[in-house]
């Protein structure tokens, strides 16, 4: 094994190594991923994160939420603290992930939704014009330019495919209006929870008429 490993280039086998540790983490993720593993859910960057009020128990909500799990195009799990959704594997998404924490507070439950990426792909693009380009011997310039590419496809998913994304999941909009009698009400353009809220056509946070709230922004 030794003695293979002397055979590869330097300048190849550094990056072969991380293609392969980045090959695992993406498998391991895509496990975690398939599997609704909540503390996988629940952990990482949030790209979106709201809270949402209602007026009933814990238990009747998760009730509710139950006989809508599977709602949206998105495939849901029960989990300790709430819901886990993810997006069906024959749909064209960026494989957000998307946890429904309940916990209870002043008024009745409080909903925390929460979306955050699948992120193992970002590191795994980026070696490869390495791996390609040393592996020819071409160097400095050429191969900064060469991961320009993916660099690019990288911040093009981040920056708008996966807001594209999360706005067409429509913060699940079935359990939202299954939850509609138990008080919960959030604008559909922004977000903001208009729990309680007396007097006025138009949401405080963006002034969206929220009259129309059945309506996509």
């Amino acid at each position: 094994m030794t003695s293979f490993l002397s055979r590869i280039p330097t300048d190849l086998l550094v990056p072969l190594i991380l293609i392969v540790v980045f090959e695992m983490a993406l498998w391991f993720e895509a496990a975690a991923y398939y599997r609704f593993a909540g503390w996988y859910y629940r952990n990482g960057p949030a790209i979106l994160r709201e809270r949402w009020q209602t007026t009933a128990d814990a238990a009747q909500i998760r009730q509710a939420v139950r006989v809508v799990l599977d709602a949206d195009n998105l495939i849901g799990r029960e989990s300790v603290d709430g819901f886990n959704f993810r997006q069906r594997t024959a749909s064209v998404n960026s494989w957000t992930r998307i946890a429904l924490r309940i916990e209870e507070a002043e008024h009745g439950a409080a909903l925390h939704y929460e979306v955050r990426p699948f992120y193992s792909i970002a590191p795994l693009i980026i070696p490869i014009p390495w791996m390609i380009f040393g592996a020819s011997g071409i160097t400095g310039g050429r191969i900064m330019f060469s991961a320009a590419a993916p660099v690019f496809l990288i911040f093009a998913i981040y920056k708008w495919i996966m807001p594209w994304d999360v706005a067409r999941i429509g913060r699940l909009r079935s359990v939202r209006r299954a939850l509609a009698r138990y008080g919960l009400r959030v604008c559909e353009c922004c977000g903001y929870d208009l729990f309680g809220l007396t007097g006025g056509l138009r949401c405080p946070e963006c002034g969206r008429d929220i009259a129309k709230d059945l309506d996509v922004c």
